[in-house]
């Protein structure tokens, strides 16, 4: 996947050096990514639509509480698929490769060290 960023076929299948410029510290790099989006999305997910509901509770008007309602539940159901998609990719990669220096990278993209 991001093997052409390595300097040589050594460092194409070392992931698990983390030292800058390796391809182990480009995997975790992106596994920091993808956690911060997988936890902040979530949450602003949720407050926009706490936010949306306060503000048609506050108006009083029922057509646009049951809009914001539903609007509520579909958010909440987005927000859970964006919370375990990296589970759901992590069990397809685990299923699909045998091949270990695969499942090496996916360890940093899955669990990067802070």
């Amino acid at each position: 996947m991001l093997n052409f960023l390595a300097t040589s076929a050594e460092d194409a299948l070392n992931c698990t050096a983390t030292e800058p410029g390796s391809i182990g510290a480009i995997f975790n790099l992106v596994g920091k990514i993808i956690q911060i989006f997988q936890i902040a999305i979530p949450i602003i997910l949720v407050v926009m639509g706490l936010v949306s509901l306060g503000k048609a509770v506050v108006a009083s008007k029922d057509d646009e509480v049951k809009k914001a309602t539903s609007g509520l539940i579909k958010k909440l159901i987005l927000a859970a698929a964006i919370f375990f998609v990296v589970a759901i990719v992590k069990l397809v990669i685990g299923l699909v490769s045998n091949n270990a220096a695969n499942s090496e990278c996916w360890i940093h993209v899955t669990n990067p060290v802070w």
